[in-house]
């Protein structure tokens, strides 16, 4: 049992794979908070879009007048 409890402490054959692991984690979450951002700003924007789009339906312009947008 010694034997292997210094083995695991010496030996650093796995220790890139825990430092890839840790690096993959980083990268997951810094992509997860940026895809939240953009959805956030996308949504946004189709809901101004969506909003005015609405209005101008509603207040369809006389023939020959300036478009709504």
């Amino acid at each position: 049992m010694r034997g292997l409890f210094r083995r695991l402490l010496t030996e650093d054959t796995s220790q890139e794979l825990v430092e890839y692991a840790l690096l993959c984690a980083l990268v997951a979450i810094v992509s997860y908070a940026a895809l939240l951002a953009l959805e956030a700003t996308l949504h946004d924007s189709y809901v101004g879009w969506d909003t005015r789009t609405q209005g101008c339906v509603a207040d369809t312009p006389a023939p020959g007048a300036a478009p709504c947008l």
